[in-house]
């Protein structure tokens, strides 16, 4: 591993309430995550934005299964999550097997008033893990992660702030309701890899 710090995994805690889902801490260093941010600023993004019956959002979308990804230390890290050592240690985490499941790797880029509403994701899901690059971030900046109960927004047992020392796991079943709260921060680029494990 260049980047990834799998010894994290030993200390964090996967929770079951009000579904299953975790924060691994010190991941990756304060260092490698300043300069892969630098590198992921200069990535191609594509804006998206829809207002759906099941969930609206607004933010900026890198594919790398399908773009050109540059940046030495972000193409290192794309190595480390596509390792026998890391869906090894993810799968003993959430007590998930991964080793023969499709990985799709996105990057995503929330910008001043960009946002994601409570949903459900989509059924093919089964893990997914994200990775955030931010040196700090303010509660004020918005942009957090929210941990539901419901659909309600107001449900929120817990809110992840998207700075480096903090990574997600979510596995996806009917009850894992979640949303990022609109970012309310000018000039202050929220950036986090998304690893998805499919079921099939």
């Amino acid at each position: 591993m260049k980047i990834l710090k799998l010894s994290a995994f030993q200390s964090a805690k996967f929770n079951n309430y009000p579904w299953e889902w975790g924060v691994i801490n010190n991941l990756i260093t304060r260092q490698d995550a300043i300069q892969i941010a630098s590198e992921i600023e200069w990535l191609d993004f594509r804006p998206i934005a829809a207002e759906r019956s099941d969930k609206s959002y607004s933010m900026s979308l890198f594919e790398t299964n399908r773009q050109n990804v540059r940046g030495e230390r972000l193409n290192e890290l794309l190595k480390d999550v596509r390792s026998i050592q890391y869906i090894k240690a993810l799968s003993e985490f959430t007590t998930a097997a991964l080793l023969d499941k499709e990985c799709v790797i996105n990057i995503w880029k929330y910008s001043n008033q960009n946002y994601l509403s409570p949903h459900l994701d989509k059924a093919e899901k089964y893990v997914t893990h994200l990775i955030y690059f931010s040196e700090e971030w303010l509660k004020s900046y918005g942009g957090c992660l929210n941990i539901l109960t419901t659909s309600d927004e107001a449900s929120v047992i817990a809110h992840i702030e998207p700075h480096y020392q903090n990574s997600v796991v979510i596995k996806t079943d009917d009850k894992s309701w979640h949303s990022v709260s609109p970012v309310k921060v000018e000039g202050v680029d929220r950036y986090c890899m998304q690893i998805i494990f499919l079921k099939s």
